[in-house]
């Protein structure tokens, strides 16, 4: 079965879906903007239940492998329904406090995803069975996206010290244990498997702000007006960059803190300076290094405005900008920092703690960058003999390729991070798992990818699974993608990226 035809399959489970009275009763009341997440439970409920229909109903017309792929691509599809439906929600009731937030999307639990679908899989199962999988299961994995967008949206309003509120309403006609957990908590207070379902669960978990507010830093609490709760922000609060994030706040000089209203002008200076509007002698080192702060590095060293080409630096700062826009690896990171210390050789690497994944850093060359001219030169020659993948050939982009291959270090290794947390994950079994879905996606796209491996992936890819991942997302960034490109770039969007 082709991706079109699993498209089409998704389209006609949203059209079916569209008709039904009670989804189309919740839309509304979304739309009016008169919702709350009691409705988008149930919204998500419902849809949950119709998918493990729909999947079910399609078992008989579908080859071994497609019912994987069909299953995933509902969830997913699922996923993205959820994490625009919840976001908008929240949206509506914080401004009806006057409060301005940015509700969070939850990450892709493309494990959890991966494993319920893979199980269609198995061919030691009976067709009873594999049917049996196809409802409860997967309706409970769509049902858990929900899940996941209250406990995100509530971990990060407690964190900004809003006083939240669990609650977790028990379905008519549910078991003793369900029974027994249901009720209303204090956000960090809340047992710890209050999110935990079992098949055919059909219990709701929401949130709710208190009008309680509590410093995160002093821990002094009061009863807050909306307006309040904004304006203790707007002063120089230290933040993490998530914080601020949430907040719609961005970062000044110093790590933490809130960013003046002239660093924006230091971005359109950055990019007038790339069309050619205004002269590199405008932009002064210490408006470069504001802007890279803004992204999250904790500092930048000296070297990098002694060792790297002015005309790069502004290329680098740029790119950077926009990989940390849409992946904020940098944000997610421990104190990051950006230096040109690298000798011997080596053009660029980016360095981690590999217990803490998170406590990162990239470096960069002391000679590699020092010339503009010659470093594209030598980039070119190295896509050229296959040493690296391939991207656009003109100089800009080629400019940027080695930055951009950093930054997915810094990308996996934040994914990694955070996957390890609590678990008895290890980062090299997490960077082997990646490996592995990309090949399976890009197997998808090309069914004599085994074969075909040598044609796309570079010299460099070949070292280990770290630099099979960095290679694999430059060349889905910087035009062009091959098929591990693409298949990046399909891995990315299934993790919410």
């Amino acid at each position: 079965m082709t991706d079109e035809e699993i498209h089409a399959l998704v389209d006609e489970f949203n059209r079916k879906v569209s008709l039904d009275p009670e989804i189309r009763s919740v839309m509304e009341k979304i739309r009016n903007q008169e919702a709350d997440l009691d409705d988008t439970s149930r919204l998500c409920l419902r849809r949950s239940e119709l998918l493990g229909q729909f999947l079910q109903g399609k078992l008989p017309e579908l080859a071994p492998g497609d019912r994987e792929r069909l299953c995933t691509a509902l969830l997913h599809n699922g996923y993205e329904v959820t994490n625009e439906a919840v976001p908008d929600v929240l949206r509506a009731q914080d401004e009806r406090l006057g409060l301005h937030l940015n509700p969070v999307r939850a990450p892709f639990p493309w494990e959890r995803v991966q494993k319920v679908s893979h199980s269609l899989e198995d061919p030691g199962i009976t067709e009873e069975q594999r049917n049996r999988r196809a409802g409860a299961p997967v309706a409970n994995t769509g049902m858990s996206f929900h899940d996941d967008s209250v406990k995100e949206n509530a971990r990060i309003r407690a964190k900004l010290g809003f006083k939240c509120y669990l609650n977790r309403v028990a379905a008519s006609g549910c078991c003793k244990w369900c029974t027994d957990i249901a009720g209303r908590y204090v956000y960090g207070d809340h047992p710890g498997d209050i999110f935990r379902r079992h098949d055919n669960c059909g219990c709701t978990v929401t949130f709710e702000n208190g009008r309680q507010r509590q410093d995160v830093w002093s821990k002094q609490t009061w009863q807050a007006s909306p307006a309040e709760i904004l304006a203790q922000y707007r002063g120089p609060k230290k933040l993490t960059k998530e914080q601020a994030e949430f907040l719609g706040l961005t970062f000044g000089k110093n790590r933490g803190k809130i960013k003046s209203e002239e660093s924006d002008n230091i971005w359109s200076k950055i990019k007038s300076i790339l069309t050619g509007k205004t002269k590199q002698s405008e932009l002064q080192q210490q408006e470069i290094e504001e802007a890279l702060k803004s992204l999250g590095f904790s500092s930048v060293d000296p070297s990098f405005f002694k060792k790297v080409d002015k005309t790069m630096q502004v290329s680098i700062t740029d790119q950077l900008k926009q990989l940390e826009d849409r992946f904020h690896a940098i944000g997610r990171s421990d104190s990051p920092y950006l230096i040109a210390d690298l000798k011997g050789g080596a053009i660029g690497s980016c360095q981690c703690n590999m217990s803490q994944p998170d406590r990162q850093h990239i470096r960069l060359s002391t000679t590699a960058f020092k010339s503009r001219k010659s470093h594209i030169s030598n980039r070119k020659k190295e896509i050229e003999d296959f040493y690296c993948m391939p991207c656009l050939n003109d100089d800009e982009t080629v400019s940027r390729y080695v930055i951009t291959h950093e930054y997915g270090h810094m990308l996996e290794n934040s994914l990694i991070a955070e996957q390890m947390r609590g678990t008895i994950h290890t980062h090299k079994r997490l960077a082997e798992s990646y490996k592995d879905q990309i090949e399976k996606i890009a197997r998808e796209i090309d069914k004599n990818y085994d074969q075909n491996k040598a044609n796309y992936l570079s010299e460099y890819g070949h070292k280990n699974d770290l630099e099979f991942f960095a290679e694999c997302f430059a060349n889905s960034q910087l035009g062009e993608p091959n098929v591990l490109g693409q298949a990046m770039a399909k891995w990315l969007e299934r993790r919410g990226l």
